[in-house]
């Protein structure tokens, strides 16, 4: 007998997703994720990814970055430095098979170096007595990216980690691919 996929199976359909859920939650649209993204994202994208085509992890983390810098604005205020970031596992539901699946041997060793990465430099601002939006700002970051970095969710580039370690004061070290 001759194995027929289902049309799931083809497309890489997994159905509605929790980005959607939570686009719905905080009542908000395609336009305005794609009109905050710096990383020309586009409503196609947005709209596949809510309806559960599969992603690269790429466009899950560009889309997650877009999420929180949609949801920070808005936020008010006094609420923002509360807000916790969304980590791009938290938006897709097949994520994790994904990322099994792919990432396998690097797993644990990637969930402990950026999560030492993250808690490195929240420590130093900690100490420095700023907050993560006067740090964004200083850095010349969106706040959106800086809260992404405390939350683990997202490396800075090498020559931000440079900058970084110049300006609160530490060595953090080289990311994995420079």
């Amino acid at each position: 007998m001759r194995y027929t996929p289902r049309m799931d199976e083809l497309t890489r359909d997994h159905g509605p997703q929790p980005l959607d859920g939570l686009m719905v939650r905080w009542n908000l649209t395609n336009h305005e994720l794609v009109e905050v993204s710096e990383e020309q994202l586009n409503h196609k994208q947005v709209q596949k990814a809510r309806k559960g085509r599969q992603l690269t992890l790429h466009l899950m983390q560009k889309l997650t970055r877009a999420l929180n810098e949609t949801v920070m604005m808005k936020l008010p205020k006094e609420d923002r430095e509360k807000f916790v970031p969304y980590l791009h596992k938290h938006l897709h539901s097949y994520f994790l098979q994904f990322s099994l699946h792919c990432f396998r041997k690097d797993r644990d060793a990637w969930m402990t170096s950026s999560s030492a990465l993250a808690d490195r430099i929240r420590a130093a601002r900690k100490s420095l007595g700023l907050t993560q939006k006067e740090m964004a700002k200083r850095l010349g970051v969106t706040e959106g990216t800086f809260f992404t970095w405390e939350a683990g969710g997202h490396e800075p580039s090498g020559t931000m980690i440079r900058k970084l370690s110049e300006f609160l004061r530490i060595e953090i070290g080289q990311p994995r691919n420079a």
